[in-house]
Order: structure tokens, then sequence, then C-alpha cells
């Protein structure tokens, strides 16, 4: 008995701290349900932002894609990718693409349209030089080791040398083994020779026998010096070696041509020598008749 009284005694407290608390809450009732709603709407408006922003981010990738679907990078849809998505990692990667472009097409007509290349290869280092400092690691360690080759082909070595060195990541052993080919003696005499080298315009046309460029001057390709004594014993070389060679010529057309005769001489032999065999048979079958 003293034990039903006093679980009836606990559940009227209990009755009695709930009713109490009810009380005191209830002038708190609408803010709470209110800041109840919030959050539900807070949670649901979250969940479509997230979604809106992937599908957007999948879009401004979807332009960059697009313009790497053909063999060569198409330079307009990159330039078109980077102005629609400014301050994203598309733009940055649509950027150095871009450059990489540049830089190709310069190496392209570097020898038919020195003007162009360069100019191409100035679009390019401007590029480049602002995406070595790009938030994205990747994007900034090519951006990194293609201004080098850029300035290789503006024939500024020591500069391109320098930029390879701030090369890290995965282009770093590449970079490392075009500095040493860089310091080579005939690899700095190569870039000389190619940056001396007077070029034919873009408007030159080519030939169509095959012929070299209709406006290339003769001047403008370097020749050894050598003295009016030394190019004269080289001319006297090359014709001996021509009379040389055409007498081999002349000695074995006469050969070619004396072999039928000799052919014929050798069957005629043949031929009599059968005829007396004959003759000898012939005797001897006579005699025996007799």
């Amino acid at each position: 008995m003293d034990s039903e009284h006093r679980h009836e005694l606990e559940e009227n407290a209990l009755a009695g701290w709930l009713s109490t608390k009810i009380d005191e809450t209830k002038p708190y009732l609408p803010a709470i349900a209110l800041g109840v709603v919030v959050l539900v709407a807070g949670l649901i408006g979250f969940s479509g932002w997230k979604t809106a922003n992937a599908s957007a981010k999948a879009d401004r990738w979807r332009d960059f894609t697009v313009a790497l679907e053909q063999g060569n990078p198409d330079l307009v849809d990159l330039k078109t990718a980077s102005e629609q998505n400014p301050g994203t990692a598309v733009a940055d990667w649509a950027d150095v693409t871009w450059a990489d472009g540049k830089v190709y097409q310069a190496s392209q007509i570097y020898f038919r349209d020195r003007s162009d290349a360069n100019e191409a290869v100035d679009e390019a280092v401007e590029v480049y030089e602002r995406l070595v400092k790009s938030g994205d690691r990747d994007v900034a360690e090519r951006a990194t080791f293609q201004l080098g080759r850029a300035l290789e082909l503006q024939g500024k070595l020591d500069e391109a040398a320098k930029q390879y060195a701030r090369v890290t990541g995965a282009f770093a052993q590449v970079a490392k083994s075009r500095i040493e080919q860089l310091e080579t003696p005939s690899v700095k005499e190569a870039y000389d020779w190619i940056t001396a080298t007077k070029t034919a315009s873009a408007s030159s046309t080519v030939d169509t026998s095959g012929g070299l460029l209709d406006s290339l001057d003769p001047d403008d390709l370097p020749l050894p010096e050598v003295s009016a004594e030394e190019a004269d014993a080289t001319l006297d070389s090359l014709l001996q070696g021509v009379d040389e060679e055409t007498e081999a010529d002349m000695a074995d057309a006469d050969m070619t041509d004396d072999a039928p005769a000799d052919d014929e001489s050798a069957a005629d032999e043949t031929a009599a020598d059968e005829a007396s065999v004959d003759e000898a048979a012939d005797d001897e079958s006579t005699e025996s008749n007799e």
C-alpha cells in the first residue's frame, strides 16, 4: 500500500512540474514555432542552392570541355569560356589552354611569319605571367613551365632558364632537363641562328611546283664564309667528281652494248661445233653401211 501511495505521489509531482513548465513556455511558443519554420526553410533553401550551384558548375566545365572536343583546342571557345566564368577554376584552365594554343600557333608560323608569331607569343606570355599566381596549383605549375617555353621562342634563353628553375610538381624534371639543354653550346648557337635569320612575310606564296617562297631573298639565307680560292677549289672538286661519274657511266654503257655481240659469237661457235659433230656421225654411218 505504501508503494502505491508513493507512485501516486511521484506521478502527481511530475504532472505538476510539466504543468508549470508548459505555463512558463506558452508565451514563447510563437517564437519557437517561427524558429522551426525558418530552420526548415533554410534547409530547403540550402539544398536547392547546392543543387543549382552544382548544375551551374557543370555548365561552366561544359563550356571548357566543348572547346577541347576537336583535335586542336578551339581558341575562340576557350576565350568565351574564360570570359563567361571569371574568377573560377574554369576560367584559369581555359586561359592556360588558350595560351598553350597561341604558343603552338607561333611555333608553326615562326619561320614563315615572324611578326605574327611574336605577337602570338607576347599574348601567351601575358596570360602565363598572370596564371603563375593562380590559386589552382596545377594551373600555376603548368603556366610556370609554359612561360619558359614562350621565353625560348622569344630568344630569351637566360630568362627561360630562370623560369624553368621555378617549376615544381609534375613538370619539374622536364624543366630541369631543359635547363641543361639550354646550357649546351649547340642549342645556344641554334637559337642565335634562328633569331638572326630573316623570314618571308605572311603574304608570301608557295610555288605549286614545290619551289621556295616567292618573296624569299637569297640574301636572307646565311651562308658559310669562305675565300675565293676555297670556293674555286670546291667547285673544281665538284666538277671533277661529275666528270668521273660520267666516265664511269659511259664505261658501263659500252660494256652493256658489247654483251649482246659476245653472246652472238658464242652462239655461232656452238652451232659450228654441233655441225662438225653431225658430219662426223654421218661419215661413220656411211662407212658402216659399205
